[in-house]
Parts: structure tokens; C-alpha cells; sequence
């Protein structure tokens, strides 16, 4: 995973110094995040004997959270640009059947968002 606060805080310079990149929307990353809110819930509450494994069902969710994240960087270059610099479509892939790998992923997610809340407004 990549240094996120300083990854956005090199993204928000060169935008002030070249006003033609286009930045993330809080709202584009938003979408991602509620998405994978709802995974993260699903996980909490059918996740409750200690095992990490995930089942099918969550194994699909978070697949087709992937396809709908390919889907906005094919909509958006912003976004297209934005995976890249942070590696999330390739986290996503990382999940695989682990619970932990998620939540690892889900705060990585959330980090991103509050750091770009923060330095983008």
C-alpha cells in the first residue's frame, strides 16, 4: 500500500500548479466507501464465529465491488487515475477469502477518503 497522506498531498500541489488534472470527487470515493460498507456489515454480522474465511456470497459481493469500481474508472479518468496512484483495484483483488484482508482493505479505504476530505475539502 502506498503512503496515502503524502500520495494526495503530491496530487493537490501538482493540481495547483496545473489546474488541467482533474481530482476525485469526495462523492466518487463516497460511492466506493458505502459499498464497502455494506460488505464490511455483512461480514460483522455473518462473521461472528472467528473464522476468517468469507463465504461465497461475500467472496461474490466483493467481486462485483470490484467490477463496479473498473466500471467508474472506465466513466471517469479522474478515477481511472486516482486507482492507479493508490493501488485499490488491485487491494480489492487482494481480499480473496480472508475477513482480514478486507478489513484491512476497508480501513485503507477510509483512510484515503478522511485524507482527501482533509487536503481536498
Amino acid at each position: 500500500m502506498v503512503n496515502v497522506e503524502e500520495k494526495i498531498k503530491e496530487k493537490v500541489e501538482a493540481n495547483k500548479k496545473n489546474r488541467k488534472i482533474k481530482l476525485i470527487t469526495t462523492t466518487q470515493l463516497r460511492v466506493l466507501l458505502s459499498n464497502a460498507v455494506i460488505i464490511k456489515n455483512k461480514i460483522q454480522m455473518g462473521n461472528t464465529n472467528g473464522k476468517d474465511e468469507l463465504s461465497e456470497k461475500l467472496q461474490s459481493e466483493i467481486r462485483y465491488l470490484l467490477i463496479k469500481h473498473i466500471y467508474q474508472c472506465g466513466r471517469d479518468g479522474a478515477v481511472k487515475d486516482f486507482d492507479k496512484d493508490f493501488e485499490i483495484s488491485n487491494e480489492i483483488k487482494k481480499i480473496g477469502k480472508s475477513a482480514k484482508k478486507f478489513d484491512k482493505f476497508y480501513r485503507y479505504l477510509e483512510e484515503i477518503v478522511a485524507y482527501v476530505k482533509y487536503y481536498v475539502g
